[in-house]
């Protein structure tokens, strides 16, 4: 939610109209409940893009470094469709990261 808050003005996007992605299958740590062997996050986005295809979709997460199966279907499966940048946590966002965004939205880059 703090994306659809904070990244949309600064990046000049309506974030009302950005869908949050959450799981109630989840620990407060984010690690899956029972034998849950994959992680919540990636398996909520495959549900909720098979429902709801889109043209393009970013994904940050300072998680993601964690995850290299994320990484990997991200590029297996949405190689021209989908941004997918893992945020150092202490840092977060760079410019340099935001000037990649809106260059994806826009179509300027190619992501693969």
């Amino acid at each position: 939610t703090r994306a659809a808050d904070t990244l949309s003005p600064a990046i000049g996007l309506a974030g009302e109209n950005w869908r949050v992605i959450t799981s109630t299958e989840v620990f407060p740590t984010g690690f899956g409940r029972g034998n849950a062997a994959e992680w919540w996050k990636l398996i909520s986005l495959q549900k909720d893009l098979a429902e709801n295809p889109v043209e393009k979709f970013i994904w940050l997460d300072d998680e993601l470094s964690w995850s290299s199966a994320a990484t990997r279907w991200a590029r297996e499966h949405h190689t021209e469709s989908a941004f997918v940048l893992a945020s150092v946590d202490k840092t977060g966002l760079l410019p340099s990261d935001l000037c990649d965004i809106i260059d994806f939205i826009n179509g300027e880059v190619f992501v693969g």
